[in-house]
């Protein structure tokens, strides 16, 4: 199935109301789906599990910008670029590229990461 542009707005959503309300158990399904197929994370067995892991929002502030098990905060926005590169290569999805959507999706998360990452660092460790 392929994003639509309302699905990308309410995944980005998602995770906006996530660090709004720094309560990981804000992220839908479908943003869950989008960031664990698509942005290089693990399921960590279920929508559950992922919320438990990122329970501390800043460490998902920080994964959304270089994966999961990386140190670069610039990964992911290399990645979407790589992604938009093989793409144009060859738009069949055979080339391991993904459609502007997909990887607007990306760039809109990352920022919502590196937006948050700032004003979190020095929240209080009570949600930890």
């Amino acid at each position: 199935m392929e994003l639509t542009e309302r699905q990308s707005k309410l995944i980005v959503n998602s995770a906006a109301q996530v660090f709004r309300t720094l309560d990981s158990g804000k992220l839908s399904a479908q943003a869950y789906r989008f960031i664990t197929q698509h942005m290089d994370h693990i399921a960590h067995y279920d929508l559950h599990g992922f919320q438990s892991t990122y329970r501390d929002v800043r460490d998902l502030a920080r994964s959304l910008q270089t994966s999961e098990y990386r140190d670069d905060p610039e990964h992911m926005m290399a990645w979407a670029n790589e992604l938009d590169r093989r793409y144009a290569l060859d738009s069949s999805y055979r080339g391991g590229g993904q459609p502007p959507i997909v990887t607007g999706t990306i760039r809109a998360l990352v920022a919502l990461g590196q937006k948050y990452s700032g004003p979190l660092r020095s929240a209080p460790a009570y949600w930890t």
